[in-house]
């Protein structure tokens, strides 16, 4: 092998070793960046999910004007009969209370213990209080109309 042969069989072997380094740092630094997202999401756990919170006025058409107030809204939003008011819960205990006229119901609009990660919570004002649903088919009635001066 003459000496030029042999400089391009060491630059080519030069620039083969140095492309392997970097693919091979570059692998070593993703793999490092999806350990640490994985290690995030674990931390963040079920309770850390986005939920979509549905809260839908069910009352009868001539009702009082139904208003809510919370810790995810910090008026009072009237709700219209046969619409909904949405919000989004970030994990965090959210507690609320429906006005209508001179009543009120307290209630617990989300709670990470109870809804155990699932994305969709509903909740149905009726005449005769809030009731909760994960499915819209079956309802839990969580509180009664009490006069506004006991909320």
């Amino acid at each position: 092998m003459d000496k030029t042969t042999s400089l391009r069989y060491s630059s080519s072997t030069l620039l083969l070793l140095l492309f392997l380094l970097v693919l091979t740092s570059t692998a070593t630094t993703s793999s490092s960046s999806n350990k640490q997202q994985d290690e995030q999401r674990q931390e963040e756990g079920p309770h850390k999910k986005l939920s979509m919170v549905d809260i839908r006025n069910d009352l009868p058409p001539n009702s009082p004007r139904l208003y809510v107030l919370g810790t995810f809204q910090s008026t009072e939003a009237p709700i219209d009969p046969g619409k909904s008011y949405n919000f989004v819960a970030r994990g965090e205990v959210e507690v609320g209370i429906f006005t209508m006229d001179n009543q009120c119901a307290k209630f617990v609009a989300f709670d990470p213990n109870v809804e155990l990660g699932r994305h969709a919570i509903f909740w149905s004002v009726r005449s005769d209080g809030p009731y909760h649903s994960w499915d819209r088919s079956n309802w839990q009635k969580k509180a009664s109309w009490q006069p506004i001066d006991n909320c």
